[in-house]
């Protein structure tokens, strides 16, 4: 067994670093969308994303994409006339978004982990890695992936099947669907 001490004070809790930035957040429900992935072979399609910002929006929900500097484009486009743009915000606002959000639909990358460790309702969609292995851990986490394909897992960072068939066949509907139980 390993013996590990923190060295030094002991971590200050999360809302000490987030509190100044409760005040820019809605005062009705919304849900984080977290479009980005490390690789493409991780990320459900824009559009996919894109539709579901739209059916959240009908439902009541504001939706938030959430997403580094880079995905500034991304996050526009999955926001579109729905939803807020927050992508280029810090790890801490971001974590002050997922605080409040009513849930979080994310693909397999660190901000789906991040909203887990927030305790925000995340359910994150797996295509080519195991969720068993890299399932982010929080009170209210549910991942959701196809059926198995027989390349299924493959871990690659590029599909080599056409169409990418491990994410792109899960709907939108289907996804709000499946987030609906979750949201508090």
């Amino acid at each position: 067994m390993l013996r590990l001490r923190w060295p030094g004070a002991p971590p200050m809790p999360m809302a000490d670093y987030t509190s100044p930035f409760q005040a820019e957040l809605p005062d009705h429900p919304y849900v984080c969308l977290m479009p980005g992935a490390s690789t493409v072979a991780k990320a459900w399609e824009p559009e996919h994303f894109r539709e579901t910002a739209r059916l959240l929006s009908a439902r009541g929900l504001l939706p938030v994409v959430l997403g580094g500097p880079a995905e500034r484009d991304l996050g526009a486009f999955v926001a579109g006339d729905h939803g807020l743009n927050r992508c280029g915000d810090t790890l801490v606002e971001a974590a002050a978004w997922m605080q409040g959000a009513s849930g979080a639909v994310g693909n397999d990358s660190g901000l789906s982990h991040l909203a887990a460790a927030c305790g925000t309702p995340v359910l994150v969609l797996y295509g080519p890695m195991d969720p068993g292995m890299f399932t982010p851990f929080g009170p209210a986490v549910r991942t959701i992936q196809r059926d198995p394909l027989p390349c299924m897992p493959c871990g690659k960072d590029h599909c080599r099947v056409a169409g990418h068939p491990c994410l792109r066949d899960l709907t939108p509907g289907r996804i709000c669907a499946e987030l609906e139980p979750l949201l508090r």
